[in-house]
Parts: structure tokens; sequence; C-alpha cells
């Protein structure tokens, strides 16, 4: 679970911002991505090592539970996506996934041994789950399922991947996958509201995930696997939350300081509380993706490997009438 929802470009070079006005106007704003790089950083924005792996157009990291591997997504134009394996310690990324198209969001089993991943290119996406040690087994799910879908995980005890479905009346909706039996999907959360980017604890009680309910996106905490009472955990908007190596805290961040890494204490009790919170750090500036270590003291952080394009912003006059003249 990466440390920041990063954006999932499928291009080099993708539009973003769109506006557009009754006077027929149009604005949006154009991006690039840039090779980036892997460093280690300490919780204090030093850098403490360097990951000799060739620097790419990277952007998403999450690291192996023995701390040895990561998965990294690699853009490729004109818009494609691989999952990479990278060895942290013999500095060497192998592609990983082997379907054509955008192949995102990849997330590691508890036990390191198989990796669970997105695939979609225009229309809604499937789940594959796929060994790390490229035995022939190959798993796919949800190939019928018309609903678009972001996947977050696995539970603790790797019986279930999370993952949200899209719903036009709903919106986004939290969903279990289960691995075991016949594999039905069944909804965990389904509410007005935009419920994403749920994670499960360590101890396999508890789901954070954030929600629009309050005009504002914030973290909140349920119960899992059935959801229950529920548990407002940040009050000035959540940008991510992360359960701590150890089980006994959840690390988030809010926007009264968006880089830095809040840690409150797990209370005792069958109810779900928090202790205070406390700044223990902050992810580095410019960072494209970040990933906490399982010793809870080190970062691998997905930097710009130089200079980063600039983006521009485009504005196209009359925009309804050049439509309306092809």
């Amino acid at each position: 679970m990466s440390l920041r929802d990063t954006p999932s470009p499928t291009s080099f070079a993708g539009a973003a911002g769109f506006s557009a006005s009754n006077e027929g106007t149009l604005a949006f704003r154009t991006f690039k991505l840039s090779n980036a790089k892997l460093q280690w950083f300490d919780l204090h924005e030093h850098v403490i090592g360097d990951v000799p792996i060739e620097p790419s157009v990277y952007y998403y990291v999450q690291i192996s539970p023995d701390d040895r591997k990561a998965v990294l997504v690699q853009a490729l134009p004109p818009d494609r996506t691989n999952i990479c394996i990278a060895d942290l310690e013999r500095g060497v990324a192998t592609r990983f996934s082997q379907e054509d198209g955008v192949c995102e969001s990849p997330n590691w089993s508890p036990d390191g041994k198989r990796i669970a991943y997105a695939v979609g290119n225009s229309g809604p996406q499937r789940f594959v789950v796929r060994a790390v040690d490229g035995a022939a087994s190959v798993e796919t799910y949800l190939e019928s399922d018309p609903a678009f879908k972001e996947l977050y995980g696995w539970s603790a005890d790797g019986r279930y991947l999370v993952y949200a479905r899209q719903d036009p009346v709903t919106r986004w909706d939290l969903w279990l996958l289960p691995m075991e039996g016949d594999h039905t999907p069944r909804p965990y959360l389904r509410t007005p509201f935009n419920d994403q980017s749920a994670v499960v604890s360590r101890d396999n009680r508890w789901l954070s995930y954030r929600s629009n309910e309050s005009g504002r996106v914030e973290v909140y905490v349920q119960s899992f696997p059935t959801a229950g009472s529920k548990y407002q955990v940040t009050t000035a908007g959540g940008i991510f939350s992360h359960w701590t190596p150890d089980g006994k805290g959840l690390a988030y961040g809010d926007l009264t300081n968006p880089r830095a890494i809040r840690v409150a204490d797990i209370l005792p009790g069958p109810e779900f509380r928090l202790g205070p919170a406390r700044n223990v750090g902050a992810v580095p500036e410019r960072q494209r993706s970040a990933d906490l270590a399982h010793d809870g003291k080190r970062l691998l952080v997905l930097m710009p490997a130089g200079k980063e394009p600039t983006n521009t912003l485009t504005v196209v006059m009359d925009w309804m009438g050049t439509l309306q003249g092809r």
C-alpha cells in the first residue's frame, strides 16, 4: 500500500484538470511523466541509500513482505503499463505481468508468493493473481463484471482481495473477492458516497478507508470482514492510511500538513479507538510514490531521476463550434 494514492497514468502524456465554460472555452492541463529512480529514505526525508536499478518511467512502488523486493508499475508509450519486480539487493528490475495494455495496482499477498493486479484497456478491469516464482498457475477474476474497479490489496490472512466497484447509483462501493471456495464477490460497504482506498489491519479485525460522506474526503475505520460501527480518523481531509508494521497503530496523512506521517496507537477493547496522534516523519517532497518498510524506520521512494518536464495549459476557444464543424 503506497503512502500516497498515486494517479494511474496510462501514457507518457495525458490531460488533467479539464474545464469548460458556457462561452465555449475549453481548458485542460497536460502532464508528462519522466524517469524515476528508487531510493531509501529515513522518516526525516534523508537519503540513506540508492537502489541501483536503472531509472524508468515508474510511478508506483510496494515493498514485498520480506523487504527484499518491490513491485513497480512502469508506463510505456503510447498507452501501456507493465508490472515489474525489482530485486532490491541485486539491483535488477524484471517484467512480471504478461498481458498487453494497462496493468496496474499490484499488491503482494501476505506470504509474498503471489501478486494480484488489475488489467484493463479501454473497458472495465479484471483481476489477475500470478505466482511470483514463475509457476504456470495464473488465476483471473471478474472478467464478466461490467463495472469499473480499483484493486487495493489482500486481507491479512490472504482470504480476500479488497477492491472498489463503481455503481451508477451508489458510486464507489467496497467489495470483497474471496480467494477460497467459489470466488463469489460480496459487498462490504455500499453507501451513497465514494468509499475507496481500503486497507485491512495486520490482525484482520479492522479496515481503514476513505469516504467523502462528510462533503470532504476523510479516513474512517470499520470492523472486518463485516462492516460495523464507524470510527472517523481524520477531520481535516484524509490523504492516506497505512497500518503500522507492528499492527499496533494506524499511520495516516491529512491536509493540515500533506507530507507529514502521523501515527495513532490502537487502544485496547472490543471497539476501535485511537489514542492521540503524533508526527513520526514525512514523505519526501517531489516523491512519486512511497512505501513503508516492515521495520517501520525506512521509506522506499520513487524520486524523479532528473528535471521534471514542464506541464502545459491548453486553451481552446469556441470548442463547441469546432466539434459541430466536423
